[in-house]
């Protein structure tokens, strides 16, 4: 073998040894390729046996268009079951045994002048997926020395991209389990069906990421109503609901491309989880995973339903530990009763935290979560032991603030404007690419208790005027309401 074809595999053995993900594999070969054969593009194709196609192992294994899927199948894959030590040069199948030509050839795919190369990954004795190379035409013949070559480059690809292939298997795995705990885990801090639902969508659709996941409920009066995402326009998806009930067993297309997996619970049909993609198939694991998945969803909402009812006689939030809506109205009447009776100062603050749709939109409700949470232990830090604060829903925190004035109160709220914005927030359990932190700011309402009020709520009203003022005059700031003498 020539001293160029040694480097050559030298540097392809380095190459792969630094290759962990299949982007990095492919771009490392096709770069290595480039120095010494003149390769314009490398590509690795998987053939999945569960669903029946090839596959782009660099571009998240999506499926290729039909008809190069039917030309993969039946000219590239079908030779090499016939043959596996041989390499397929443009339209002739030489035998990586002997270096010889052989009887087999291929139908020509239309190249525009480049040269169409084609390796076998093999494992043991069996065909998981081919290489194909673009090389530029050349004059001369293929040679001994590069069917050699090749040879030995074909068994260093396969043994590399088949471990690439099984530690994603076993990610798969680990994935899995965390998705089934966390689901499992929701009803610790959440309990509200609007809040529930998003999160198990999240959990399913980032781990069968090759398919959009939709959540519908049940009830008898309405049927199935969508609650995540916020549309669904597969008309085909309403008719397979026809035929779910609370005895059924989970539905998959013929074309394998939808899956419907009934949400039950106690007998009882409460819904439904729906796995549907226009390019990929269902596969058996993917079917085996989204049972699983949907049945621990099931329990969880189930779980919720209950908890919940319990939790309306509760005083505190489950999300951030403060008070809950219910409890900050309570103590709202006291206080108000207090400085009415007293002629003591009392304030209160309203605060919403800003553009928080969008994050939820472009991290995820986990993310929209732990901003809420880190925001809800930021709050009391700024107060004394006798404030009371509160999440008031959704994005929205109360503060009552006694024997405090109006200035005091607008202090306070300065100092938590500023300690919101300077925070970076921890989103690491949400797990986006890339981003452990962002920052967030919050919009702040202030109001101050005058003789004139009648109902405890006037006092929370104006402080929610107030904010709603903030927030057009551009958020991130406070404003104070002035009640009219």
């Amino acid at each position: 073998m020539k001293n160029n074809q040694l480097d050559f595999l030298w540097d392809v053995s380095k190459t792969l040894s630094d290759s962990y993900d299949a982007e990095k594999i492919v771009y490392s070969i096709q770069k290595c390729l480039k120095k010494y054969i003149n390769c314009e593009k490398a590509e690795v194709f998987i053939w999945d046996k569960n669903t029946k196609t090839v596959k782009n192992f660099s571009k998240n294994w999506i499926a290729i268009d039909s008809t190069k899927q039917d030309y993969y199948l039946h000219q590239i894959l079908d030779t090499f079951e016939i043959l596996k030590n041989a390499i397929i040069y443009n339209d002739t199948v030489y035998s990586l045994v002997t270096g010889e030509k052989t009887n087999l050839t291929i139908k020509k795919l239309k190249n525009n002048n480049l040269i169409k190369i084609y390796l076998p990954l093999i494992r043991k004795d069996s065909v998981f997926g081919f290489v194909e190379l673009d090389i530029v035409q050349e004059k001369e013949k293929i040679s001994s020395e590069l069917l050699k070559t090749f040879g030995v480059l074909l068994y260093q690809l396969s043994s590399s991209i088949l471990n690439n292939i099984l530690n994603n298997r076993m990610q798969i795995n680990v994935n899995f389990h965390d998705a089934m705990k966390n689901i499992a885990k929701i009803i610790e801090s959440q309990y509200e069906l609007s809040y529930i639902i998003p999160l198990i969508g999240e959990m399913i659709d980032r781990f069968v990421s090759s398919h959009l996941i939709y959540i519908f409920l049940h009830n008898e009066k309405q049927g199935f109503q969508l609650l995540w995402p916020n549309a669904c326009h597969e008309k085909h998806i309403g008719e397979m609901l026809k035929h779910i009930n609370k005895n059924s067993e989970f539905i998959i297309s013929e074309d394998k491309h939808t899956g419907i997996f009934p949400l039950i619970q106690e007998k009882k049909l409460i819904g439904a989880i729906v796995a549907y993609s226009n390019i990929d198939v269902l596969s058996n694991n993917d079917i085996q995973y989204l049972q699983q998945l949907s049945n621990q969803s099931s329990i969880t909402i189930q779980r919720a339903s209950v908890y919940g009812e319990i939790l309306k006689h509760a005083t505190l939030d489950a999300l951030t530990g403060l008070n809950n809506r219910r409890q900050f109205d309570v103590r709202l009447g006291q206080e108000v009763s207090t400085a009415k009776r007293k002629k003591t100062s009392l304030c209160c603050i309203m605060i919403d935290v800003d553009y928080f749709k969008k994050v939820n939109d472009t991290y995820g409700h986990i993310a929209g979560d732990c901003i809420l949470k880190q925001v809800g232990k930021i709050i009391p830090k700024e107060l004394r032991e006798y404030d009371i604060a509160a999440r008031y829903g959704g994005e929205e925190f109360s503060i009552l603030l006694p024997f405090t004035s109006i200035q005091e109160a607008f202090a306070v709220a300065q100092r938590l404007r500023k300690a919101i914005e300077e925070t970076e927030m921890d989103i690491s359990e949400a797990r986006v690419p890339n981003t452990k932190t962002i920052k967030v700011t919050a919009s702040f309402g202030v109001s101050e208790y005058v003789e004139t009020i009648k109902d405890p709520k006037e006092l929370y009203k104006m402080a929610d005027s107030a904010l709603y003022e903030a927030k057009e005059r551009g958020r991130n700031r406070v404003i104070v309401y002035y009640a009219k003498n």
